[in-house]
């Protein structure tokens, strides 16, 4: 079994679901994690490759160095079993078994495959020392088309006074804070309303904080609710205020799944152009409290903003 003396780099959801995980599971998972076959991403699928809950507990045995008095680690069978059944709950690892196989213990790391920087760490590996050829190609550089200034002033020309003078005013009414958000951004329970694009472990931390705030849990089906997430973060700005929006429009819907719901919401980009999530909530605290069905007809942010659209 072939076993790196270095960690490879991990991906932002992969760090997000490993802070669910116990420090002994922690530790089981990164030494594992050294033993991951890249081409097919699982442990134990090879017969040079076999692994066992024995040799997973004497894998991440901890010895003390040298001069201290504590006494050596060495996880029991029943402390591995845990341990597994704990990272495949946060979507770490996933049982496999295959058609030629006995009973054996075979695991597979999803998340690891979704790794691109792992995938260019082993195309840089496989270079032999001696050897200076460049297995990657370098990327063309972009091309910039400018706009000539007679196309620009063609465009200007062909639009009226007033729609000019409209959008105009409409940048200076949205640069603008008004008292009503100034309160909301100085409140304890908003920590943002920037609309600057936030990163993509940023954004899971912040659905994070949002399930930790209404007593939920992160399961294995948080995990693989947020991955498009990820894949928006890194096409397009996402700011704090959309994530806020979507997630209370879903906790409104009173979904099963409230995280999925949340990212599909931001997934369609109906929330772009909403100035501020504290609006919209008041504004539908405003129509429950108002409502003689005690917030029965309390209107999402996605609806009230196509109704705006449309009128």
């Amino acid at each position: 079994m072939g076993i790196r003396d270095i960690e490879r780099s991990m991906g932002p959801l992969e760090c997000a679901a490993i802070e669910m995980l116990h420090p002994s599971s922690e530790r089981l998972y990164r030494r594992l994690r050294r033993l991951v076959d890249r081409e097919s991403g699982m442990v134990g699928n090879r017969p040079d490759n076999q692994a066992s809950y024995a040799m997973l507990a004497q894998f991440a045995r901890w010895d003390p160095p040298q001069g201290s008095k504590r006494s050596p680690w060495l996880a029991t069978r029943r402390q591995t079993e845990c341990a597994v059944d704990e990272m495949v709950r946060c979507g770490l690892v996933e049982r496999v078994q295959l058609p030629d196989m006995q009973m054996r213990l075979c695991l597979r790391f999803p998340l690891v495959l979704q790794d691109s920087c792992a995938l260019f760490d082993d195309r840089v590996m496989n270079v032999p020392l001696e050897s200076t050829d460049e297995r990657v190609s370098p990327s063309p550089a972009p091309q910039v088309f400018a706009m000539p200034e007679r196309a620009v002033e063609a465009v200007l020309e062909g639009q009226d006074d007033r729609a000019i003078s409209s959008h105009l005013d409409r940048d200076e009414m949205n640069a603008r804070a008004t008292p009503f958000d100034e309160h909301w951004a100085t409140a304890d329970d908003v920590v943002s309303l920037s609309t600057s694009g936030l990163a993509a472990a940023d954004a899971v931390a912040v659905l994070r904080q949002q399930l930790a705030k209404h007593n939920m849990v992160p399961d294995g089906r948080f995990m693989r609710a947020v991955q498009p997430l990820i894949t928006i973060c890194q096409q397009r700005p996402v700011s704090r205020t959309e994530i806020l929006c979507a997630f209370d429009d879903a906790l409104t819907r009173k979904v099963g799944n409230t995280t999925a719901y949340a990212v599909k919401i931001i997934e369609s980009g109906s929330l772009i152009e909403l100035p501020s999530c504290a609006t919209r909530t008041s504004s539908r605290a405003g129509s429950s409290r108002h409502s003689p069905a005690g917030g029965r007809g309390r209107v999402s942010a996605v609806e009230s903003f196509m109704q705006e659209a449309w009128q």
